[in-house]
């Protein structure tokens, strides 16, 4: 019987902010800390990843883990991280694997994310999940809500902005949201669409500003996610 734990790649700041984002609630992926040779590790724990046969598969259901995970903690200003060591929980011995993926001839490219505590208490379990993680809840029901998610967190120039409202569309119409009227919506679209085209010579009167636009998809994310994480799996 095995349990593995995927170690992070990241620097101490960046994984104290993952286990804000991400923290051991519900049966959700978690990133937490766990005390192996006296060292309190910084590990993502998941059913699926502690069910897997091998180490190697582990790593790979981990990396697909981390690879959304990225695209939440990226939107809301966090560094993205990689998938590390394999840990055995239930082995104590198991000295941990590091598989083919991670380069052995640059190691300070891939610093395991290290806490040093004394007599640290091991990871509770939050009452509810917290906003990312109901990010990732709708973006594992939603293949739109998952895209406009992956538009923002690779980039926020005008383009990704209007595909990322192109998504949100597919969720919930113009007029029904709480966070943006129907008459900004419009706007921010009018305003993301125009350096789309070639040659756009009718204007949007009053455009939208770069930031305000950033602002309002954040916010739309958000309301989304509730939206979609409402939503019986069954029935999208």
């Amino acid at each position: 019987m095995t349990d593995w734990v995927v170690e992070l790649n990241a620097d101490s700041d960046t994984a104290k902010r993952w286990m804000k984002l991400f923290p051991n609630t519900s049966d959700m992926p978690a990133v937490i800390t766990w005390k192996h040779n006296e060292i309190e590790r910084v590990v993502l724990s998941a059913k699926e990843i502690g069910e897997a046969s091998k180490p190697v598969e582990a790593h790979a259901v981990a990396s697909a883990i981390i690879s959304l995970m990225n695209s939440i903690a990226t939107v809301r200003g966090a560094a993205a991280v990689t998938a590390g060591i394999v840990y055995d929980r239930a082995n104590p011995n198991y000295k941990g694997m590091i598989t083919a993926s991670i380069s052995l001839t640059m190691p300070s490219l891939f610093v395991s994310a290290v806490i040093y505590t004394h007599g640290a208490a091991p990871s509770e379990r939050s009452p509810s999940p917290t906003s990312a993680q109901m990010q990732y809840k709708a973006a594992e029901r939603n293949n739109h809500y998952r895209d406009a998610l992956r538009y923002l967190s690779e980039s926020d120039d005008w383009q990704s902005l209007y595909k990322v409202q192109e998504a949100l569309a597919k969720i919930r119409s113009e007029d029904s949201w709480r966070c943006i009227s129907k008459s900004e919506w419009n706007r921010l679209k009018r305003t993301a669409n125009e350096p789309r085209h070639h040659e756009n010579k009718v204007r949007t009167p009053q455009p939208m500003l770069h930031h305000q636009a950033v602002d309002y998809v954040v916010k739309m994310l958000d309301e989304a996610a509730s939206v979609v994480a409402a939503v019986e799996v069954s029935s999208l």
